[in-house]
């Protein structure tokens, strides 16, 4: 049985960047990225309703493409 990336710590990774009417313009496509940090989360449970988790996290890869979303997404 073969290991999956995940299992090895690193996997491929997308950011999608998108235009003032929230379509797909460009896609960073990242190979065998990795988490080298993250931040701390906050968490109050005193507050009444919900709130958005926030952290930073800084990752490392092996190179990244850059590429155009197909013309029917």
């Amino acid at each position: 049985m073969g290991y999956s990336e995940l299992s090895k710590g690193y996997s491929d990774g997308f950011l999608t960047i998108l235009d003032n009417s929230n379509n797909p313009k460009q896609i960073f496509n990242f190979v065998d990225m990795f988490p080298i940090s993250l931040s701390g989360i906050r968490y109050d449970s005193s507050q009444q309703e919900a709130t958005t988790a926030v952290a930073q996290a800084t990752f490392e890869y092996s190179y990244y493409t850059i590429n155009k979303p197909p013309l029917n997404y």
